[in-house]
């Protein structure tokens, strides 16, 4: 039997009316997409200044200071102007780390180089100040607040749904915060370990719980020590998170691995 090539004017509505909805269905996915504001424009409720201070005891300065945006001062007397491969580099570590929705393609633009400025632990115990990327961006309903140094990134997350109402079940709240904000598909608990520590403390009635687990760059063999896979650890960049929660931001570290014997040094001036 033959089949006619031609198409009736019935069809060709048909298509017609399925491209015009197809295109019309784009017109409103691109235009229901959330804006992204930037840096000093990233306003949140959970990570202003006066409201980051009044987590002081449970959490240390230094870590308080990790996930403060600088002032405007700050900023102009920190700030350097940084060779393009080290903006690049940031961005690969990020890119590992955070999850696509939040690594932009304009986010080279968007790191600041702060020279002498973070700190990854204890003030007194560092060297010296370290040289960091810093940026903020605020994607409905998170606040991302990230530090690159030269051993670890900081990614806190804060949910500004509950600015007034904090989770009280954090060890899920964390893990929520974690498949939203990370590669959690590369970050995720070793499966085949379920080695998820959890700890909380709590201070003038204000709850902490910090949760660590281990990825699957870390395995156990049968005398049950603990071994890093330094070529898996290397590919990943990391062999495990550690998070820390109030209820309403979570506070994702992660140390860098890199491949050869020698971590990553904080305290090696950069810019």
């Amino acid at each position: 039997m033959r089949t006619s090539g031609k198409m009736s004017l019935a069809n060709w509505g048909a298509v017609v009316t399925l491209v015009g909805l197809s295109g019309s269905f784009s017109f409103v996915q691109a235009a229901s997409a959330p804006e992204i504001e930037w840096n000093e424009k990233a306003e949140s409720r959970i990570l202003a200044r006066d409201e980051l201070a009044k987590l002081a005891s449970i959490f240390q300065p230094w870590q308080i200071k990790q996930v403060t945006w600088p002032s405007e001062a700050e900023i102009t007397s920190s700030r350097v102007s940084v060779d393009g491969t080290l903006t690049d580099s940031c961005i690969g570590w990020l890119r590992k780390f955070a999850a696509d929705q939040y690594v932009a393609p304009d986010l080279g633009g968007r790191l600041i180089a702060m020279k002498a400025w973070g700190l990854v632990r204890s003030q007194s115990d560092q060297k010296r100040l370290c040289d960091v990327f810093i940026t903020r961006l605020k994607r409905d309903p998170y606040v991302i607040h990230i530090q690159e140094s030269p051993a670890d990134v900081v990614i806190a997350v804060a949910d500004e749904r509950l600015a007034d109402t904090p989770r009280d079940d954090h060890r899920d709240f964390v893990f929520e915060i974690a498949r939203a904000a990370l590669r959690f598909e590369v970050l995720r608990p070793n499966p085949d370990l379920q080695d998820v520590h959890v700890s909380e403390t709590t201070d003038n009635g204000v709850k902490r719980t910090k949760v660590t687990w281990v990825i699957d760059s870390v395995t156990y063999p049968k005398d049950g020590r603990r071994l890093l896979s330094t070529i898996k650890a290397s590919e990943v960049g990391a062999s495990h998170v550690v998070a820390e929660t109030e209820g309403r931001l979570v506070v994702f570290r992660i140390r860098k691995v890199v491949k050869g014997p020698a971590m990553p040094d904080p305290y090696k001036e950069r810019f």
